[in-house]
């Protein structure tokens, strides 16, 4: 059996030994999921969710991540709202700390019904990057679900934006009240 342990850290809290290690992960391994489990990207992504985000998004070249990160922001990929990304999409990038996501421009026919490219929710961000890989789990996820966001042309990205699912407390997680009962 594997464990996988998962931690937080702020940003006062990575070192620079911690920065080169991820972008040698990063370049090494961008695009390639699969060498990855399914359940790592999940429980990495669900390790993210905090109680005060209301959206959560994803811009990736790799259907896996996209499949997984719709389970860990609490839908599946057939189940997401094309009208909530576009609705949400231009919003959300642009507050992002991150000026990759800031710049990428939208693309796909829900915010251009015009564009012929077949792609239906992503962005271009001129990130050339080998698609054989990814190509070929599309094929594999159409085959088991609806596939919303389209077709990949070269240097783009899907995008995919949810709204946070917030969970209901439970009894137990309510503070007590003088007969012993949830307030």
């Amino acid at each position: 059996m594997t464990t996988q342990t998962y931690k937080t850290v702020t940003a006062h809290e990575v070192t620079d030994t911690m920065l080169e290690e991820a972008a040698k992960l990063f370049s090494e391994n961008y695009g390639i999921w699969g060498r990855h489990s399914g359940k790592a990207a999940t429980g990495l992504l669900r390790s993210l969710r905090k109680t005060t985000d209301d959206i959560y998004g994803i811009m990736s070249s790799h259907p896996a991540a996209c499949l997984a990160a719709a389970k860990s922001f609490g839908t599946t990929i057939e189940k997401i709202s094309l009208d909530f990304i576009r609705r949400k999409a231009h919003r959300t990038m642009k507050s992002s700390p991150i000026p990759y996501i800031q710049n990428a421009t939208l693309r796909g026919t829900i915010f251009q019904p015009e564009d012929t490219s077949g792609m239906v929710s992503g962005v271009n961000t001129g990130f050339f990057v080998d698609h054989e890989e990814p190509q070929k789990v599309l094929q594999a996820v159409r085959g088991n679900w609806q596939w919303p966001l389209g077709d990949l042309p070269d240097g783009h990205e899907y995008l995919l934006v949810m709204p946070a699912k917030h969970r209901r407390p439970t009894p137990s997680s309510l503070p007590l009240g003088e007969a012993g009962r949830p307030d």
